[in-house]
C-alpha cells in the first residue's frame, strides 16, 4: 500500500460498520424505539409536499412565460427597426416559447387526467339512451 490509512480512520470506519450492521432493517423502516419515524415517514412527508412544488413550478413557468413573451415584443420591434440584423424568426420564437410555458401548468393537468383518469365504458361509443327527448328513440 503506497499511501497506509491511518489507525484513526479504519478503528472510525470499523466502529461506523459495525453499527451500521447492528441495525436492524425494521428500526430503519420505523423508528429505533418503534415510533413511525425512520426511512417511511421520510419519503411520506417528501410526497405530501409534492403538491406545493408543482405549485411553485407551475408559478415560475408562468412568470417565466411572461418574460419570454415581453422580449419577444422586444425583438419584434428591434426587428422592425433594423431588419437585416434581427430576424423576426427570433422574436416569434420568444413568443412561442413564452407562450409554452405560460400554458404549461394547464397543460400538463389536463394532459395527465387524459392519460391517468379511467374511462366509464357504459358511456363510451354511439347509443341513443343518453339523449333526451331522443325524436329517433323507439316507442317503448
Amino acid at each position: 500500500m503506497k499511501y497506509p490509512l491511518p489507525l484513526q480512520t479504519l478503528l472510525l470506519s470499523t466502529i461506523a460498520t459495525q453499527v451500521f450492521a447492528q441495525s436492524s432493517g425494521q428500526s430503519f423502516l420505523k423508528g429505533n424505539d418503534g415510533s413511525e419515524g425512520g426511512i417511511k415517514s421520510l419519503f411520506q412527508n417528501v410526497y405530501s409536499n409534492f403538491d406545493q412544488i408543482a405549485t411553485l413550478l407551475g408559478g415560475s413557468a408562468y412568470l417565466a412565460g411572461l418574460v419570454f413573451v415581453v422580449a419577444a415584443m422586444m425583438k419584434i420591434k428591434q426587428h422592425r427597426d433594423n431588419p437585416t440584423q434581427v430576424p423576426v424568426a427570433t422574436g416569434l420564437i420568444y413568443l412561442l416559447a413564452g407562450v409554452g410555458l405560460i400554458f404549461l401548468p394547464t397543460t400538463l393537468q389536463e394532459g395527465a387526467d387524459t392519460i391517468f383518469t379511467s374511462v366509464n365504458n357504459e358511456a363510451t361509443g354511439v347509443s341513443d339512451a343518453y339523449i333526451a327527448n331522443n325524436p329517433w328513440a323507439k316507442p317503448q
